[in-house]
């Protein structure tokens, strides 16, 4: 079932009842659907920008079910399980809610020049980012496997104060 199929069915269904639906290693919930999720799990929706246009969305780490299936069981919400992939909840409000979104962060621009010295153009940059910009160029991710990618970005936003 593709992004569309699930708001189409919410659609359908009044948007009484949302899809969680497993891509990869994360549980996603859409439109209507993921604001009922950020209502049940403070999760922020997110901005996802695709051939069709932009879609809602709420995601979650697959090893974070559990949690959620309590969170949503806590906001009086019902949670089933559909297929392997696919869960159904509702009882949760999921009217669009904008304070709920979390807007795409611009990020600096960054130059280099042949020497490797790295600056911020125009002051942009955070103040951390002069460390942090050392570590991320030292950082070999074409040896790296996704897991090592993932724990060491963990590692910077922890070490730098953005997670």
């Amino acid at each position: 079932m593709t992004e569309q199929d699930i708001l189409r069915r919410q659609e359908i269904n009044g948007q009484r009842e949302y899809y969680l639906m497993l891509m990869g290693q994360f549980y996603h919930a859409y439109g209507h659907g993921a604001f009922a999720l950020s209502r049940a799990t403070g999760y922020r929706v997110m901005r996802k920008q695709r051939r069709g246009g932009e879609v809602l969305t709420v995601g979650f780490p697959i090893n974070c079910l559990e949690r959620v299936q309590t969170r949503i069981q806590e906001n009086k919400g019902q949670i089933r399980q559909l297929d392997e992939k696919t869960f159904l909840f509702s009882g949760i409000d999921g009217t669009p809610d904008l304070s709920l979104v979390q807007e795409p962060q611009k990020t600096a621009a960054i130059q280099t020049d042949g020497d490797e010295n790295v600056s911020a153009r125009e002051g942009n940059a955070p103040a951390a980012c002069d460390g942090c910009l050392q570590e991320l160029l030292a950082f070999n991710l074409s040896s790296a496997t996704p897991i090592d990618a993932m724990n060491f970005l963990n590692q910077m936003q922890l070490k730098y104060g953005t997670k």
